[in-house]
């Protein structure tokens, strides 16, 4: 992608409300979900449904001391493991 990933990563992560939560439907191996926790220094889930892409998400999240503000779980975009109101933003990158 010569870079390009990153230039609509940081422009798609600076139109979210800083300290927010948000979900990253998914999120795969992270990128957006770091972005948006590191520049918006609000709280982010990522949601995918790889066990792998999510193992290398949480590691690439502890290498930047990200504890507290990335999360990454286990699910699908069409069955959202949680309740109404629990983000305040939603992201994806990938998935649709």
């Amino acid at each position: 992608s010569l870079g390009l990933d990153q230039s609509w990563r940081y422009k798609a992560v600076d139109l979210l409300l800083p300290q927010s939560r948000i979900l990253d439907l998914g999120c795969g191996t992270g990128d957006l979900a770091i972005a948006a926790a590191t520049r918006r220094k609000g709280s982010v889930v990522g949601l995918d449904i790889s066990e792998p892409m999510l193992q290398l998400a949480h590691l690439k999240a502890q290498k930047l001391q990200l504890n507290g503000l990335c999360e990454f779980k286990k699910g699908q975009a069409q069955a959202i493991p949680f309740a109404d109101s629990s983000f305040d933003a939603a992201i994806s990158g990938f998935v649709f």
